[in-house]
This record gives structure tokens, sequence and C-alpha cells, in this order.
């Protein structure tokens, strides 16, 4: 076994190493590593629960309390690439606009007339701010309940929206967890931080080595990314 290296995705969704055999063992000794902690080999470059290690399997707990994320769960903790996130974001942006415009269909006529009122008063030098409010609350009125009803919905019921399911995506808990609604609802209400100013919550996701923005620090939340042939439970 010398000179092999080992890798585990820890409990928060990140990855941690490389390390020894013994060191993996100390990291079991600590409460660390758990039977269906997912490690690589750099011998077989495949990811396993550390129970399907032959090196590792006398090493785990014989009473271990049965694990809160499923192996294919903790295989997916891979930090989203900042690529994929952005390609996720303008779907969901697409599918969020289309069904605001389904939905606000019967009212189209008074809000393309209250917007060319809205846009006329701008150009003015004493423009009738009331007027422009009126037509952005309008706005917002119909697109954040679709965007709530969109974001949280599917995220609390598959993991992701569609824009992520689309491109392998998943949202985690920052332990490793399933999101839930509640979490799913925070997170929803956090993202309003990472818009504002100018979306500059968003930029953290570009320093942080788990990829995560303001609302995911907010929220406690991970994106990552699903390996080939996994996919939401």
């Amino acid at each position: 076994m010398k000179g092999v290296t080992y890798r585990i995705i820890g409990g928060d969704g990140r990855e941690y190493g490389p390390a020894t055999v013994d060191e993996i063992r100390t990291w079991i000794t600590d409460g660390r590593v758990g039977s269906q902690t997912l490690v690589w080999e750099s011998d077989d470059g495949e990811w396993l629960p550390a129970a399907r290690r032959p090196q590792l399997r006398w090493d785990l707990p014989r009473n271990e309390a049965p694990p809160v994320v499923a192996a294919r769960d903790a295989a997916a903790a891979v930090p989203a690439p900042i690529a994929l996130r952005v390609a996720a974001y303008l779907f969901d942006m697409v599918a969020v606009g289309l069904m605001v415009w389904l939905v606000s269909f019967p009212w189209n006529t008074q809000l393309d007339a209250l917007q060319k009122d809205a846009m006329e008063t701008l150009a003015k030098t004493t423009p009738d701010l009331a007027l422009v409010m009126r037509f952005y609350a309008m706005v917002l009125a119909f697109h954040i309940p679709v965007s709530l009803a969109y974001n949280v919905g599917f995220n609390a019921a598959l993991g992701a929206t569609p824009g992520k399911l689309l491109v392998g995506l998943r949202i985690l808990r920052d332990d490793g967890t399933r999101l839930t609604f509640p979490r799913a609802l925070v997170r929803f209400a956090a993202e309003s931080l990472s818009l504002a100013p100018f979306g500059a919550g968003y930029l953290l996701a570009f320093f942080n080595p788990s990829r995560q923005a303001l609302h995911d620090l907010v929220a406690g939340t991970l994106v990552v990314r699903v390996p080939t042939g996994l996919g939401a439970r």
C-alpha cells in the first residue's frame, strides 16, 4: 500500500486529502469517517463507501448508527463548477419568466400600458416616481410568488431546480443531508441578499473553496455536482 493516497468527502460536503491509509484510520477513530463516507483511492481512482474498502472495513465501528446521507448523496457532494451554476441559473430564469408570462397573461394589456407609461415618465425631467413604483410593484406581485413556488417547490421536492437537474447539480445542507422545505424557504429568502447590491453576493462563490454564494452561507447549503449515473432520489 506504499505510495497509495486517499481522499474523502466529509460530512460538510467538502473533499479532504490526500491522506495515507493510517491517517484515514485515525479519522475513523476520530469519527470523521463512517461506513458510508465516500473514499477515493489513487490506485483505482474510484469513490467508494469506506465499508467497501477492505483495508478500512475492519477499522469501522461495528454498531455505527445509520448514516443521515446515503452513499449516492455523499458522492454528489463535490462543489459545483461555477459555469454549471451559471448555466442552471440562466435556464431557471427563462423558465420562471415564461411561467410569469403565462400567469400574468390575462392582465398583459394593462401591464403593457402601465409599462409604456412608466418608461415615458422616466424620460421626463421630473418623472412620476409613484407611477414607476406602481409598475414595478405589479411586476413583483407576479414574479415573486411564481419564483418562490418554482425554487422552493423544486428544491424541497427534488433537491434542485430543473435548471440544476439538467446540468447534474443538487443542493444539500452543509452537513451533507438533503434539503428540507424550511431550509429551501430560507435559502430563497436569503437570495435577496446575494442580489443586492448588484449581485455581489453571488461573487463569493468564485472565491469560496466550497463554491457557496452569500445565500448558501446564510442558509447553510451547498450546491454540488452529481457524478454521471446518479440523480435525485
